[in-house]
């Protein structure tokens, strides 16, 4: 498998995308900022909550503010530093009601748990790439990638704000997803800023690239990957779903059975 670059393409990693959500039984769905607006309003404090008609709130938007606030939680860094991850707060960062925001093409991702009431259990807020002070991104000048040989990033790139799951396998399977999206609208890679161990584990160990630096003494990590890089098995491994490793390879594709096109994988699954 590792050595077929079929493996490597949308068509194979969006089977395996499927695989997996549904041997964990999690629905993965992207939420557009248009879906977010008519949903969800920023506070003054920068946060997102639910946006209220006549009566009441909003039911999808308070299901999405609690599923959000769930997932809250705070890491230790480097032994003497706390971070928050604050999912709502990058919402309300991201989906303000500005033209620069809109421009941004945010993106929502949530995992529901269908086999425990839909209940979140995992989300991942997105952008295109921007230097931004409020995302952690505004030190990353040409000047400073070239002389850190990391690339050139602009708004051709995907920007992963805030990943959290509180299931395994679900940060994983939702950068996966992210992924698949830079890969389907043929995007230059996806990139992040990291600021904790745990957090960059679930890009390092899918390959990306990674560059470490510290901001206000708290360390930080940058990590990259072009779309066309990402290995099929790092994704297998990280993700958990039954029947093994090789269970996508065995059950939906083949190699062609012509000379030509013995190196060349064939479908059995319909075409992502």
């Amino acid at each position: 498998m590792a050595t077929t670059p079929g493996y490597q393409d949308k068509q194979a990693l969006a089977t395996l995308e499927r695989l997996a959500s549904t041997a964990s039984g999690l629905l993965v769905v992207q939420y557009s900022y248009h879906d977010i607006k008519r949903v969800m309003d920023v506070s003054d404090e920068g946060t997102a909550f639910p946006r209220r008609n006549a009566q009441s709130a909003d039911t999808l938007g308070t299901i999405l503010h609690a599923g959000l606030h769930a997932l809250k939680h705070s890491e230790r860094v480097g032994g003497r530093f706390i971070v928050d991850v604050e999912p709502l707060d990058s919402v309300g960062t991201l989906f303000e009601a500005t033209r620069e925001s809109r421009e941004l093409k945010p993106r929502l991702i949530v995992a529901y748990d269908m086999r425990r009431n839909a209940d979140i259990v995992g989300c991942c807020t997105v952008c295109l790439w921007t230097r931004a002070e409020a995302l952690g991104t505004e030190r990353f000048t040409t000047q400073y990638l070239d002389n850190n040989n990391c690339p050139r990033l602009n708004g051709g790139w995907l920007l992963v704000d805030v990943i959290a799951s509180s299931q395994p396998g679900g940060a994983s399977l939702l950068l996966l997803h992210a992924y698949l999206a830079a890969m389907r609208a043929r995007m230059a890679g996806v990139v992040a800023v990291c600021v904790t161990p745990k957090g960059s584990d679930v890009f390092t160990k899918q390959g990306f690239s990674h560059h470490s630096y510290r901001q206000g003494g708290a360390p930080r990590t940058l990590v990259w990957i072009h779309t066309g890089e990402l290995r099929f098995e790092d994704v297998a491994a990280r993700l958990r779903y039954g029947g093994g490793r090789r269970t996508t390879e065995e059950l939906c594709f083949r190699l062609g059975l012509s000379a030509a096109s013995a190196h060349k994988l064939q479908s059995r699954c319909p075409r992502a």
